[in-house]
Formats: C-alpha cells, structure tokens, sequence
C-alpha cells in the first residue's frame, strides 16, 4: 500500500485510492507493529479498505482540527483541501464543528479522549481496515 493517488476524484473517483507500488529492499527498513484499527463507517465517505497510519500532524493553534492521526487514503470527495500540497488526505482528528451535526468529506472525527489514546498510542505503519 502507498500513500498515493492515481487521479482527483473530479477526474475518476474510482482511481483515488487503493494504490499500490513496487519497492527495492534496498530502499526499506523492516519494522512492524501488533496494532491493526477497524473502522465501521455505515454511510459516511471515509475511503472503504485497508489503509494505515502515516503518522501524526499538529497543525497551528487555533484551527479547527489541531490534532490529526494521518492516513494513508485521499478523500474521494473534493480534490485538494490542503492548497499548499494539492491534497486531500483523510485523518483522525476532532474538531470544534461539532454544531454542523455529521459532516465528512472522508476523515473520521473522534471525541477528544479517543483521539487522545490514538495520538499517543498508536505507530505509524498501523493497519487501518475501514468497512
């Protein structure tokens, strides 16, 4: 699995996610990591399949996502949220929106204790199965 997209989703949705790559031995660590996370999403956008956790992102005080637990799936949604690299990576994260009821362009908010836990815990690499 990789961290990549083969197009935007206004361009072909169904070629967003689930990429995959050749890469050399020579190139890679070998690591490892007992934690897997499954994520049961009913019917809200967050990209279905295997995924993981890319690592951990604290973005400037006072944004409405400070906190994010980063993975490796782009939403299939909208293009680019972030405009400075083009993408549109999903993530764990809470958020001070929680008036807006249920909104979800393909990340997974969590209360401020579960993200707690995650923030802490759980290592880069980590397996993230979203059914």
């Amino acid at each position: 699995m990789v961290a990549a997209r083969a197009a935007c989703p206004s361009q072909d949705p169904t070629r967003v996610n689930q990429r995959t790559a050749w890469v050399r031995t020579a190139d890679t660590a070998r690591s490892g990591t007992d934690w897997r996370l499954t994520v049961d999403t009913a019917a809200r956008p967050t990209p279905p399949g295997p995924q993981f956790v890319v690592g951990t992102f604290w973005a400037e005080p006072g944004t409405t996502t400070r906190r994010v637990v980063l993975l490796s799936s782009q939403s299939e949604t909208m293009d680019a949220y972030d405009t400075l690299t083009r993408t549109s990576a999903t993530a764990f994260h809470s958020t001070t929106l929680r008036s807006r009821g249920e909104v979800s362009n393909g990340c997974v908010r969590r209360a401020d204790d579960v993200l707690d836990v995650l923030w802490r815990t759980v290592p880069a690499g980590t397996l993230v199965v979203v059914r």
